[in-house]
């Protein structure tokens, strides 16, 4: 029963010194990918200290041409969308994590209807775990996707179960470097698509989440705490059936009025709001502007904020 016991405590400790080996390994591996996906994109951002942070989903990655917006606004500008992350949880983490670092001067929030309706997805959450020893805003939300997280989080191989071979191919210099988070898309949406964009329906609106509105509060709160100017734009998506657009005008005024609650502007280049956006030629699908439709909306974003003296100060 002794030699046993010994045996359990011998292998016990041997797994205990191999996943904090493997994951000090997959941590290095993390901190220098350039991976949009996959990488320390947060490091990246507080390295550079841009004082222009984009969040969103992945309209954000695809439309704001972060190397032309920070050229004509002066100032870096780093692009932080992620695809799926369209709930207020992802700007919350993500202002959490980057406020512990450093304060930029300008928070771009890339919003949509996603943004205040349906339920949070908690798993998507899951991006936070790679900060989750390290950062308290990162745990807290990696502790709503199961009561077994904490456990889990002993291992320190755990946070990054997901990424492995993805780690490994950026290791051998199989991801590009991406444009301070800008993922352009090319291509061109067809007229076959576009005509089927024309013939449908929207489905029914979701609830509100109040989940999302209390992490919505206190992303604003934080940013605003450290005195970091906050402006929501909804960016444009291709619609041209009339129920689509009228859906839209009145997403766009619920998202006014949320944003208005909490003293923020709202800018609205959607389809409803600026019919320039129903070009086909500009999307690479219904969702998603191509390069051409992300330069161009960039251009028409720094000419806003520079309108309404938005453009930021480089800090120290």
């Amino acid at each position: 029963m002794r030699k046993l016991l010994l045996s359990l405590l011998a292998m016990t400790a041997l797994l205990f010194v191999l996943d904090r080996a493997i994951g000090a390994g997959l941590e290095r591996l993390f901190r220098a990918s350039e991976n949009p996906t996959d990488g320390d994109v947060l490091g990246h951002a507080w390295k550079l200290r841009a004082p222009v942070i984009v969040c969103g989903a992945s309209r954000a990655s695809h439309h704001y041409v972060s190397d032309s917006l920070g050229a004509e606004l002066g100032a870096p500008v780093f692009n932080l969308g992620r695809d799926g992350s369209w709930g207020a949880a992802y700007q919350y983490g993500s202002a959490g994590i980057l406020l512990n670092h450093y304060t930029p001067s300008l928070w771009i929030m890339d919003v949509d209807p996603f943004l205040v309706r349906t339920h949070e997805i908690l798993d998507r959450l899951s991006c936070f775990l790679p900060w989750a020893h390290s950062e308290p805003v990162a745990r807290e939300l990696v502790g709503l996707r199961s009561r077994w997280e904490p456990i889990r989080l002993l291992s320190r191989i755990y946070p990054y179960n997901s990424m492995v071979l993805r780690l490994a191919a950026a290791h051998r210099g199989q991801d590009a470097a991406p444009r301070f988070g800008f993922l352009p898309l090319t291509g061109t949406m067809t007229l076959a698509e576009a005509d089927r964009e024309a013939a449908s329906a929207p489905v029914a609106r979701a609830d509100v989440d109040t989940l999302k509105l209390r992490f919505l509060a206190r992303a604003i709160g934080a940013l605003r705490e450290r005195g970091v100017a906050v402006v929501a734009v909804r960016s444009p998506r291709y619609v041209s059936a009339q129920s689509a657009v009228a859906r839209e005008r009145l997403d766009g005024q619920e998202l006014e009025r949320v944003f208005a609650r909490h003293g923020v502007r709202f800018l609205d280049f959607s389809a409803s709001a600026q019919p320039h956006w129903r070009e086909p030629s500009l999307y690479r699908d219904a969702s998603h502007l191509n390069e051409t439709g992300a330069l161009r909306f960039t251009h028409e974003l720094a000419d806003s904020l520079r309108a309404l003296n938005l453009v930021p100060a480089v800090r120290d």
